[in-house]
């Protein structure tokens, strides 16, 4: 559903409802504040799921304040409920934001709205994942896309995410880039409106080799591969290695083939290879 703004009106949003509560079990839950069922929307995810989330309507500002001061980490059933500040347009971005079908979903553009990329996430994250790692900055499921790599359709290891303003968005990037998700920290960026819908609308990245830059052509990673081999190092990763920075990997990996054109270099063992070892300390069956 989408809310009908009125003047003075306070939105919270809620996080981890149990998935089979509905609109008659928020109402419940914040009956003492006049909450009816038609005040309430239950957020969905890509596949028309419930998330777990959902947006309030309350009759002012003041009452939405409150609710929040009485019922943040009380209980719907055995599940405790976070609750977060929110605005007309985000409740209304949010709850008209699934699609059906298992597709990319798309983020209604509104005033003041501000985005942020993030780059670096396990390829196993999802859009809970990130809104998780925002939380403190008032983000649903509903405002984040998850890259995905050109021609397989895989997670890219990026994300857009929509913030309600500018400053919002700067707060979150001064305080989440280089933070860390699971085992990687996370690199985050400015981006637009532009930027979030293109990502939306088709596969981000074109890759060559699964987690490797977009910038190093296929071609060229096999170059350097081929060349980095004469000096030892791994043209790939182990089966079952522990997820790694696959930046850190071309990087390196570039850095060997460079110096296995020069010829003074090859066998020789003067030159640094500290920058491979934090790699290779994670692929034990590879050798330099």
């Amino acid at each position: 559903m989408a809310f009908q703004d009125f003047p003075g009106a306070g939105y919270l949003r809620l996080r981890g409802l149990p998935f089979s509560a509905g609109t008659r079990e928020v109402s419940e839950f914040l009956a003492e504040f006049g909450i009816m069922e038609e005040n309430i929307a239950l957020g969905m995810n890509t596949q028309g799921r419930p998330s777990g989330e959902a947006w309030v309507q309350f009759l002012d500002v003041p009452s939405a304040e409150e609710a929040k001061r009485q019922k943040d980490r009380q209980r719907i059933g055995g599940r405790y409920i976070e609750i977060f500040g929110s605005t007309f347009e985000a409740a209304n971005a949010a709850t008209r934001n699934t699609t059906s079908g298992g597709g990319n979903m798309t983020i209604p553009d509104f005033p003041g709205s501000s985005y942020l990329r993030l780059r670096g996430l396990p390829y196993s994250a999802t859009q809970a994942d990130v809104a998780e790692f925002f939380q403190d900055y008032g983000v649903s499921t509903a405002q984040v896309i998850m890259g995905q790599e050109g021609a397989t359709g895989r997670a890219s290891g990026e994300a857009w995410v929509q913030f309600a303003s500018e400053e919002i968005a700067a707060q979150a990037r001064a305080g989440k880039d280089r933070q860390m998700i699971g085992t990687r920290y996370i690199e985050v960026f400015p981006s637009t409106a532009h930027e979030a819908a293109k990502a939306s609308s088709r596969p981000t990245q074109e890759r060559g080799v699964r987690g490797a830059p977009s910038a190093m052509p296929a071609q060229q990673m096999q170059v350097n591969q081929a060349l980095a081999g004469a000096l030892g190092f791994p043209a790939g990763l182990p089966a079952g290695t522990p997820e790694i920075d696959w930046n850190l990997y071309a990087a390196t990996l570039s850095w060997y083939a460079a110096a296995a054109q020069n010829a003074a270099c090859l066998g020789c063992k003067s030159w640094d290879r500290t920058a491979a070892c934090s790699i290779l300390i994670r692929a034990p069956n590879a050798s330099v």
